[in-house]
């Protein structure tokens, strides 16, 4: 009976602790999960464009595409370039999960040699790990020839 009762209490003792070891291992996945997803995030697919080989005066469109991937709703507050660039974008709120572009239409005309040129990206969120406003550059770059 003894051998019963100390059996008994060893089981109880190894139970207590693998649940005791199970619940903190979920517990600490589950914080790992919620981590792993930043409040702010724009993928952007691509970030850089290569429009090829231009001459003077040619004209090219072309469009930047994002996803909201992360937990937070992201808004587009503006998005600037050089003068030799006309912007339009997706006004308003974006959910996490959905899309949003940036189109893009390039003149060369004042253009006289290859570039590549910054687009900046400047959102009403905030960026968590710096404080500061939440951006991005995109670039775009032509190869001019005569």
């Amino acid at each position: 009976m003894e051998i019963t009762l100390i059996f008994a209490v060893l089981i109880r003792y190894i139970m207590t602790r693998f649940l005791t070891l199970t619940l903190f291992l979920l517990t600490s996945l589950g914080l790992w999960a919620q981590t792993d997803t930043p409040l702010v995030q724009a993928s952007f697919d691509p970030m850089f464009i290569e429009l090829g080989e231009m001459t003077k005066g040619d004209t090219r469109d072309t469009v930047f595409t994002f996803t909201n991937t992360g937990k937070e709703t992201l808004e587009i507050e503006i998005v600037s370039a050089c003068e030799c660039t006309t912007l339009d974008w997706t006004r308003g709120p974006i959910a996490p999960g959905e899309t949003g572009k940036i189109d893009v239409h390039f003149d060369s005309s004042e253009k006289e040699q290859s570039e590549t040129v910054e687009i900046d990206v400047n959102f009403v969120n905030t960026n968590p790990d710096t404080g500061g406003p939440y951006w991005l550059i995109l670039e775009y770059s032509f190869e001019f020839v005569e």
